[in-house]
């Protein structure tokens, strides 16, 4: 099923030079359209559709994703202008991942509604980054359902000070019948490093697992909190069969992400 994004765009009508009546409607290639995701719409799951204008402004009223990869999607309206040779980035959510479906960049097209009229632009730039979020986020759910993944709920501290310790069990498994894997990482963030006791770890079938993981502080200065992405560690995994490592996120609940900030402000002695 071919990928739609579907935007209401009504090209505003702009003074021809040497009169004073309308300018005819600017055509859609006049527009430059991309797709892409900044650090920050990856924590909020959402798609960036930057729409860059050409000679004349356009005005947008709406966006929609209709796609046979994600569902749960629903319009997006917007009211905004985009001035001549000026970007707007409108951000559109992504649903849930459809992971029967087979998403490739030549699936993507952009469908603008202009005048009444609707025009299709087929494949548009970056239109490979909604691919490779589709493969990302399926690989890492096919995984979980094989390899459950969740933090325990007794989390503790130790020590006081730069010395404070936070402790927080990992759950793993139990690993379904005819898989395998290995846990070779746990990955941080900008702000925490997460220490887990036992990596690598071999996985087969029917095993189960509790690694202790220890936190620590990745920087002290205040500055690491502007980053949206504090708390978005991920385990990295080598399935058998395969190809490439899985990422699968690992993001505490909010009130241990509480107490991984106030420890923080502990052991770099920075009040925020």
């Amino acid at each position: 099923m071919t990928v739609r994004l579907l935007l209401g765009l009504a090209l505003a009508a702009g003074v021809l030079s040497g009169c004073g009546h309308d300018a005819p409607p600017t055509p859609v290639e006049d527009a430059r359209i991309s797709l892409m995701q900044y650090t920050h719409d990856q924590v909020n799951r959402v798609l960036v559709v930057k729409v860059q204008a050409g000679e004349q402004t356009v005005q947008v009223q709406g966006v929609e994703v209709v796609s046979g990869a994600f569902s749960g999607t629903g319009p997006r309206e917007y009211d905004a202008t985009v001035s001549p040779q000026h970007t707007l980035d409108l951000r559109v959510p992504l649903g849930d991942p459809v992971c029967d479906h087979a998403l490739s960049p030549g699936d993507v097209s952009v469908e603008f509604r202009v005048d009444g009229d609707t025009e299709v632009v087929a494949e548009p730039s970056g239109s490979d980054t909604l691919a490779t979020i589709h493969h990302q986020e399926c690989a890492a759910q096919r995984a979980v359902e094989e390899i459950p993944l969740e933090w325990g709920e007794r989390w503790h501290t130790t020590g006081s000070g730069p010395g404070l310790v936070v402790h927080a069990p990992l759950r793993v498994g139990p690993v379904t019948a005819d898989t395998a894997a290995r846990l070779t990482e746990l990955d941080g963030s900008v702000i925490f490093v997460p220490e887990p006791n036992a990596l690598p770890l071999a996985l087969s079938a029917g095993d189960s697992q509790r690694l202790d993981v220890r936190f620590r502080p990745n920087r002290c200065d205040a500055h690491v909190w502007e980053t949206s992405m504090g708390f978005q560690f991920a385990v990295r995994l080598e399935v058998t069969g395969v190809e490439d490592d899985v990422l699968v996120p690992v993001v505490p609940p909010r009130a241990k992400q509480q107490l991984l900030t106030r420890s923080w402000q502990e052991q770099c002695g920075v009040d925020r």
